[in-house]
Order: structure tokens, then C-alpha cells, then sequence
């Protein structure tokens, strides 16, 4: 991938559900307001932390994992909190928006509107960047920093 095909924006996401979308298979961002975009975007792991709210976040993304995809997924397995600290105030990855829906039977839907996802990418080398509500723009600093840290070309 070159460094002109990455993504001009991100979508910042609390923990858990940053690391539900890049590694367990939720398949849909849920959020209050509908929005038009669509394409590639960076997944943004908000810096926010409340250990208890992501703790009980965290217990139902693994419940619903083991349900929709039990072979990656098992009984057995557990995410420490600890995992997913290091991934705060991040750019951890990237998904391609594909739609904006107001009704899903995924399990992972809970309204009121969903960006539908596919084709998440998890990055090895996350990288620090200030995020903010909403889809917002990528510094060209940043982008290639991503770009070098993942090992993409710069040209």
C-alpha cells in the first residue's frame, strides 16, 4: 500500500469496541447520527478510560465474539484490560465504511444508526495521535508515520 492510498481520515472509537471492530469481527459502528461518508478510514482508539464501563464493554464484545465467530473467538479466551491501554490516543488500524444503516440483525447493532465496516486492518506499530469527535482529518505527519511504523511505501 502506498502512503497516497491510506486513509485522510479517522474515526475515533472507545475501548473496547476499537479492538471489537479490528479483531473480533464487529462488523458495525454504532453512533447517534447517520453521516454520508463513506471509504477507508483509520481506526482512532480514543484516549478516554473509564476501567469499569470498558471492563463491562469488553465482557459483552467477548460474549458476542464467542457467539458470531467461536473459532477465533473460544470460552477460554480472555482480553486483559491491560491489552488494550497501550492502544489509547492511537491510530490502531483501519476499516472501509460501507454503509450507514438504521436497522441490522447483527448482534453487534444497538442503534440508533450503524456504520457498516469491512475489511479491517490492524496495525502492529499503532501510532500517537490527537483524535476528536466524529470522522476527522489526518495530519500528513501522521499519515506517514502510520505509513513507516506498518512498513507501507511512502511513495
Amino acid at each position: 500500500m502506498l502512503l497516497r492510498d491510506l486513509p485522510t481520515r479517522a474515526l475515533s472509537v472507545r475501548a473496547p469496541w476499537d479492538f471489537a471492530i479490528l479483531e473480533m469481527g464487529k462488523p458495525v459502528e454504532n453512533r447517534k447520527r447517520s453521516h454520508r461518508f463513506r471509504g477507508l478510514v483509520f481506526i482512532h482508539t480514543s484516549s478516554w478510560w473509564k476501567e469499569s464501563e470498558v471492563a463491562e464493554d469488553r465482557d459483552f464484545a467477548e460474549e458476542v465474539a464467542r457467539r458470531t465467530l467461536p473459532d477465533r473467538w473460544p470460552a477460554d479466551r480472555h482480553l486483559p484490560l491491560s491489552d488494550l491501554t497501550p492502544r489509547l490516543g492511537r491510530i490502531t488500524g483501519m476499516v472501509e465504511v460501507a454503509d450507514c444503516v438504521a436497522v441490522s440483525d447483527s448482534p453487534w447493532f444497538f442503534g440508533p444508526v450503524g456504520f457498516t465496516l469491512r475489511n479491517p486492518v490492524i496495525f502492529k506499530n499503532p501510532v500517537q495521535c490527537k483524535g476528536a469527535l466524529g470522522f476527522f482529518p489526518v495530519p500528513e505527519s501522521i499519515r506517514a508515520a502510520v505509513a513507516q511504523a506498518e512498513g507501507f511505501a511512502n511513495a
